[in-house]
């Protein structure tokens, strides 16, 4: 149970965070590249000063995205941090259930079971309840934190 409610970054090949140590470099590279094309294009005329006005379009362009992909990976890590912020607050409240239990507020309460449980299902002719349990881990590390995907089942008739 416990290394499902551990993540890591290496667990998300696809996730917003792959290569987010390359994008502060190009950001300084691409502002540098573009402070210098400004500086020249006072001292150039004609053919070159419509290529260096090009240019500088095309560093910004470039700057532009490489800014946009910072804050899709500050995001990323924004909901990271709240899962691990997450996931460290449930295993405590698991590690000793008994006691967290009695001393957790209702609103703590809730906020427990919403963790650890993703549907409630109740079958009133029969008296079946169905508690599916979630998967606790991230799907998608680059959206806001939801419930997980369904996870096993686990049934009980009602007495």
């Amino acid at each position: 149970m416990r290394r499902a409610l551990v993540i890591g970054i290496d667990d998300y090949p696809n996730s917003p965070l792959t290569g987010c140590c390359n994008v502060p470099p190009v950001i300084a590279k691409l502002s540098a590249e573009g402070r210098r094309l400004v500086e020249k294009i006072g001292e150039a005329n004609g053919a070159a000063q419509r290529l260096l006005d090009q240019r500088i379009a095309e560093v910004g362009a470039e700057l532009g995205r490489a800014e946009q992909r910072l804050a899709e990976v500050e995001r990323a890590l924004a909901a990271v941090e709240h899962a691990e912020i997450e996931t460290r607050w449930v295993l405590q409240a698991l590690a000793d259930f008994d006691a967290a239990w009695d001393i957790l507020t209702a609103e703590n309460r809730a906020r427990l079971v919403r963790a650890l449980v993703r549907t409630v299902e109740v079958d009133e002719p029969t008296g079946n309840v169905t508690v599916t349990l979630a998967e606790l881990e991230l799907d998608d590390i680059s959206a806001e934190p939801t419930a997980a995907p369904a996870g096993q089942a686990v049934s009980e008739a009602r007495a």
